[in-house]
């Protein structure tokens, strides 16, 4: 038996942090938003020993020699969890760039945690599941969620709230230059917490819950941007080259590189899209996905 799974990209429409714990981590608060980018994920049980990991592309940390692999991670979980016996084979057919801030890790271990669970037909609910995903890290809770609506994120990303409207209509031109940022690297240069964001928040949770694309636009917010634009030039090129080109709103996602620009029509998205391929060799032409909650 095989069973498939779409592990879609997240990005971030709103990302501020609000403190340093004593446990090392940082308190967030974040609003993420699926889209219509997604790796494939296909689990099968295998003969072989252990959890192989096989991928489409070059440069997928994979175990043994690398042990900083989630899909490896999540599945360890369950089969230590649930004391499952046999082994698995994962594909990957990976469409997500890595170290851009996308969320592909995180979403690809939450599938891996929901195909393990198919597979073996376990009974487990979904607060049990999540408790598993909140070990992997502060990402995958929220790429756990059925839900294609934005959710707001506290804490180190544990504490989700779903917002009560889907995005306004749009399209999301997602640009991915050439460069892995170093999540931990970009923290460390943070010097300076932003509190005064308060406004900011509400004013772009209120312009989703009235649908309206503009003042959410003008309304993202990354903390990152500065610190990731200071070491790396390209990423300011790139959301600047966004904004020239009609975007309403452009922001990064994560710590970066990705960054992205939301547009109210699809052909002036194509027409963005064409002009920054000579700038960065990935730029997708995206959107937000509304499903019910």
């Amino acid at each position: 038996m095989t069973v498939t799974k779409r592990a879609y990209a997240k990005i971030n429409l709103y990302l501020d942090v609000v403190g340093k714990r004593p446990d090392g981590y940082h308190d967030l608060i974040s609003i993420m938003q699926k889209i219509s980018l997604y790796d494939e994920i296909m689990i099968t049980r295998s003969e072989t020993l252990g959890i192989e990991i096989t991928s489409d592309v070059e440069g997928l940390p994979l175990p043994p020699a690398d042990n900083t692999n989630l899909i490896a991670k999540a599945a360890q979980v369950m089969f230590d969890n649930y004391n499952l016996s046999g082994s698995i084979a994962v594909k990957v057919n990976k469409r997500i760039p890595m170290g851009a801030g996308l969320g592909g890790g995180s979403s690809n271990a939450a599938e891996i945690l929901k195909g393990i669970k198919d597979l073996y037909d376990l009974k487990i609910s979904e607060d049990e599941i999540t408790r598993l995903a909140q070990k992997l890290g502060a990402d995958v809770p929220f790429c756990l969620t059925d839900s294609f609506h934005p959710h707001l994120a506290e804490g180190i990303g544990e504490k989700l709230s779903p917002l009560c409207n889907a995005l306004p209509k749009c399209c999301i031109v997602l640009v991915c230059p050439c460069i892995h940022v170093s999540t931990a690297e970009i923290f460390g240069q943070l010097t300076a917490y932003q509190q005064d964001k308060e406004n900011l928040l509400c004013k772009f949770i209120h312009s989703v819950q009235n649908k309206d694309l503009h003042k959410m636009a003008v309304s993202v917010y990354n903390i990152f941007t500065t610190v990731t634009v200071n070491k790396f030039p390209l990423v300011g090129q790139c959301l600047q080259l966004l904004s020239d080109l009609g975007a309403v709103g452009v922001n990064m996602s994560g710590t970066g590189s990705a960054v992205y620009g939301i547009f109210v029509d699809l052909p002036t998205a194509e027409a963005a899209r064409e002009k920054l391929l000579s700038i960065a060799p990935y730029v997708y032409i995206t959107q937000p996905f509304e499903r019910k909650i």
